[in-house]
């Protein structure tokens, strides 16, 4: 985050902070000296010796040898190994370990430098031994160590047997990344991986920027541009060819998300290294602030630009900037900017923006409340003690005043763990992401003018370091995509992809929960997939819906299937990406789809049992919810009588700055068949500017009936209510109904409303009566 440090003149900085858009950077305001700790390496390894096909993988004649393999206990590391099989790679990196002749003699050998000479020796020898009974083209050696008896290969399947095999191998292990102390963002969304075996490779990242220094070595290293890591850009601010960075912002932004591998410090290098960067400039020389035309300008310029490299087009663009607060989407704000973002997504390209750095509780800024940007907030990467941060007056978070912030607040000293959400960054029911921040080790400017007169800067953060590392890991996703799938995932994929595989982390001082990236869940859930627009239907009001086929890649091909097969296609065929399915019979459906990919990846199939229930009678049903008060936080649920969760909605919530609205009225509708349901209204607000948890009323009517069944005007922190619907065809047709069945029935749905029908308790009910009923009743 650079909150904006110490001012010169608070007058003047308001005055441009409303013209001028402020760049969510990095520079921390922290009580006690900051010391970086490291996190434990998590177990990236998975179960697939126990869940994987193995017919399907190695094909029926191998199956059996391949699962007997990786069962061996000398491969030590068979999960991750067996994943790169599993992904279709022909070879795996591997350290073979061998046998030591005699470990005593070994290690007083290298006590001396003669004896090191001799183990050396030693060591070769078995080396050449054991590559003698090798085929050299199933075992690739790509190094042997000279002081340890062992090599590290490149291994086919069959080389991978050869090796187990044989009486002077011991084990076989995965090549690991050794993380330096300080270098936690990486592992923490679960990226080591992936950024490994990817990396990236075939994408382009835009970082739409103060620009990049691209003579650092980590950023191509060249005096030249463009270079081998920075291929293309253009300075906006300047109208140049030359997008060189002299303030440092965007420099520590492209070092995150793309920089080259390095052990500098605490820098490992960016989250996808093998990605390709473009330098977009909207600065001047000598600013870190832009306009709004500066950012459309460098979004249209990736959007012109986007293919002149076919290796490497444009499928990212990283924007650490913003200003304002906004609790729903702003795509009014700016219809330029918003037209911009929109026309991107449609060029396949998917922009990632930070949600600032006020501490907002209900609110993120623009442009990452546009509909179609990938909004991002900030969590810790590690436990760094105490810290405090300039936020807003507006704030949730208990503050201290402080004129060496911009607003005049500081964020009381908290507590920092990895994976809480830091106290800076604004939260929101439309925030989409949450990826690392503080403290951020990074590429800087090279020499002295930039954050630090190093060519690395220790303790960039904020929402703009956690930016870049969504933007990174979105390249990454997007390679392995490519890779495995024969195609690029478009932007409403990628979306969908990084906020459903996340790991969900509730922000504690707004009680908003949203998914921090673990990329590597993003890659395994890659494939086919599909989702309908409806999947309750009722039959004799509508029952038809539309599927669509959200599988990853690009599918060349695709056949729907439902179970039974009593369905009519109103609108395409079985093989259509969008068809319009009728459902001709009541009753519960299970859809399967199967798409075979352009890369000639055999046939794969996702089956979604018991998906659609078509009803033979519904009730509409209209929930109204408003809130008059910026304390308001407000979910909502409606489960069935098996605590299945069948719609909900929410967070919802009121901006807390000048000119917001005063009230916030939300309407959903929904259709029902007979039975039991609970809906439970959750007000969780908190702020420190309201004394009540906010004011909130709502109603849940049953429109076809025109009933009221719910209704109150002042929620407290959780309401539930349970409810009944009773169809008519809940009567059984082969028995009697009497007068007090018929009573029974009005009181218990209708609050007591009696039909003008001429019944009682002590007759039976006849057809006219029961006719009465349904007139009346409005059945």
């Amino acid at each position: 985050m650079t909150q904006l440090p110490e001012i010169f003149t608070r007058t003047c900085l308001l005055i441009i902070a409303v013209l001028l858009i402020q760049p969510f950077s990095g520079r921390g305001y922290a009580k006690s000296n900051v010391q970086n700790h490291s996190t434990d390496q998590s177990d990236l390894e998975t179960n697939t010796i126990e869940t994987v096909d193995w017919n399907k993988v190695f094909g029926k004649n191998k199956a059996q040898k391949a699962k007997a393999l990786f069962s061996d206990p000398k491969i030590t590391s068979s999960e991750s190994i067996l994943k790169d099989f599993i992904d279709q790679k022909t070879t795996s990196k591997v350290i073979v370990n061998f046998k030591i002749p005699d470990e005593k003699t070994h290690k007083n050998r290298m006590k001396t430098r003669n004896g090191r000479k001799e183990a050396r020796q030693s060591v070769n020898q078995l080396q050449q031994e054991v590559l003698s009974r090798m085929d050299l083209n199933e075992v690739q050696t790509t190094s042997r160590f000279k002081f340890n008896y062992g090599i590290t290969a490149e291994v086919t399947l069959k080389g991978l047997s050869q090796l187990t095999d044989d009486p002077d191998v011991v084990s076989i292990e995965e090549i690991m990344t050794i993380y330096p102390h300080g270098a936690q963002a990486i592992p923490l969304i679960n990226a080591t991986q992936a950024r490994q075996t990817y990396g990236g490779a075939g994408v382009g990242i835009a970082i739409c920027d103060t620009g990049i220094d691209y003579t650092h070595p980590m950023l191509g290293g060249s005096q030249d541009f463009p270079n081998d890591k920075v291929i293309d850009g253009y300075d906006i601010g300047n109208d140049d060819d030359d997008p060189m960075d002299y303030t440092g912002h965007g420099t520590c932004c492209a070092g995150i998300a793309a920089g080259d591998i390095g052990a500098t410090g605490d820098y490992i290098g960016g989250v996808a290294p093998d990605a390709k960067l473009y330098a977009v400039k909207m600065t001047t020389d000598s600013s870190d602030l832009c306009g709004t035309d500066d950012m459309i300008a460098a979004w249209e310029w990736c959007i012109e630009h986007q293919a002149d490299n076919e290796d490497y087009p444009i499928m990212i663009i990283s924007t650490s900037f913003g200003g304002g607060s906004y609790s729903i989407a702003c795509d009014s704000v700016s219809t330029a900017m918003t037209r911009a973002a929109e026309t991107a997504n449609d060029s396949g390209i998917t922009i990632f923006a930070s949600s600032g750095n006020d501490g907002y509780c209900s609110a993120i800024a623009w442009p990452a409340c546009i509909s179609s940007v990938v909004s991002v907030g900030a969590v810790y990467d590690a436990d760094l003690d105490e810290l405090a941060f300039c936020v807003d007056e507006y704030s949730c978070v208990t503050a201290d005043t402080s004129y060496s912030c911009f607003w005049g607040y500081k964020a009381v000293s908290d507590d920092t763990d990895a994976d809480m959400v830091t106290s800076y960054s604004n939260s929101a029911s439309i925030l989409d992401l949450l990826a690392p921040s503080n403290n951020s080790y990074t590429t800087d400017i090279t020499g002295s003018s930039g954050y630090s007169s190093d060519n690395y800067y220790s303790s960039f953060g904020g929402t703009s370091a956690a930016c870049p590392y969504a933007a990174g890991a979105a390249a990454v996703l997007l390679s392995a995509a490519n890779t495995t799938l024969g195609g690029f995932s478009d932007p409403d994929k990628l979306r969908t992809l990084m906020t459903g595989t996340g790991v969900e982390i509730t922000d504690e001082k707004s009680n908003i929960t949203k998914p921090r990236i673990d990329l590597q869940a993003a890659i395994d859930s890659l494939g086919p997939n599909f989702s309908a627009a409806s999947t309750t239907l009722c039959f004799y009001e509508d029952n038809s819906t539309i599927f669509t086929d959200d599988s990853d890649g690009e599918p060349l091909s695709r056949e729907w299937a439902f179970t039974p097969d009593t369905v009519t296609y109103l609108d395409g065929t079985s093989s259509s990406r969008r068809p319009v399915v009728q459902f001709d019979v009541p009753g519960t459906y299970s859809v399967s789809l199967t798409v075979i990919y352009d890369n000639g990846t055999s046939e794969t199939t996702i089956t979604k049992n018991d998906y659609i229930n078509v009803h033979e009678q519904c009730q509409d049903l209209a929930l109204d919810l408003t809130m008059s008060s910026r304390g308001a936080q407000i979910t909502w649920a409606l489960e069935n009588d098996e605590q299945e969760t069948l719609y909900s909605g929410g967070p919802y919530s009121l901006g807390h700055r000048p000119g917001d609205p005063q009230v916030l009225e939300v309407s959903e509708s929904f259709s029902l068949p007979s039975g039991e349901y609970t809906l439970t209204i959750s007000n969780g607000g908190i702020s420190l500017f309201y004394s009540s948890l906010g004011s909130v009323a709502y109603s849940l009517t049953n429109e076809d009936r025109e009933e009221t069944i719910v209704s109150e005007s002042d929620a407290d922190d959780e309401e539930t209510t349970t409810f009944t619907l009773i169809s008519l065809t809940d009567i059984d047709a082969d028995s009697d109904v009497d007068g007090e069945d018929l009573v029974s029935f009005c009181q218990s749905y209708a609050e007591g409303f009696l039909p003008n029908a001429d019944v009682n308790s002590d007759e039976t009910v006849d057809e006219k009566d029961l006719a009465l009923f349904v007139l009346n009743f409005g059945g």
